[in-house]
């Protein structure tokens, strides 16, 4: 998938929770708030 195709996908996940698994195995939970071409800004759920 081209880099453009692949944060504007993403870009469709704004607003909806996520789970992302690291490279370390950590699970991240979260609202997606922003997606750059390098990053992808999450609110993490309070613990």
């Amino acid at each position: 998938m081209k880099k453009q195709n692949f944060q504007k996908a993403l870009n469709s996940l704004i607003g909806f929770n996520i789970s992302i698994i690291s490279d370390d195995k950590t699970v991240h939970n979260g609202m997606v708030l922003d997606v750059k071409s390098d990053f992808i800004v999450i609110q993490n759920e309070s613990k």
